[in-house]
């Protein structure tokens, strides 16, 4: 059995399926989360972009029904395995954001 590489991620990964839309070159794309942390989130889709990729993320915190609207970058994609999809980080929001983000973060790792 081959090593497992350690996990490099800076933030907690939360489960979470939430409807979520992307706009790129003004094409919207709606698909569904399959994870989400306060700097980015995996988007399950087969429409995959990219890697470098700058695209709007819209999507809605589901426990305190606020719409959250933040720039990101297609990080990674896995055309391979499911769950197919890109794994995009949020880029220069501001810190409104960045606490209704940590509000959402907070509030699912509570409710799990």
């Amino acid at each position: 059995m081959g090593k497992q590489q350690p996990d490099k991620r800076k933030r907690k990964r939360i489960s979470l399926q939430i409807l979520v839309s992307y706009i790129h070159n003004d094409e919207k794309t709606d698909n569904f989360t399959y994870n989400f942390s306060t700097g980015g989130m995996f988007i399950e889709t087969k429409h995959i972009l990219p890697i470098g990729s700058s695209i709007k993320v819209h999507f809605e915190s589901p426990l305190r029904r606020k719409s959250i609207e933040v720039d990101a970058v297609v990080m990674w994609k896995n055309e391979d395995n499911h769950p197919f999809g890109m794994g995009v980080e949020f880029k220069n929001f501001s810190n409104e954001k960045k606490e209704l983000l940590a509000e959402m973060e907070k509030d699912l790792s509570e409710a799990a």
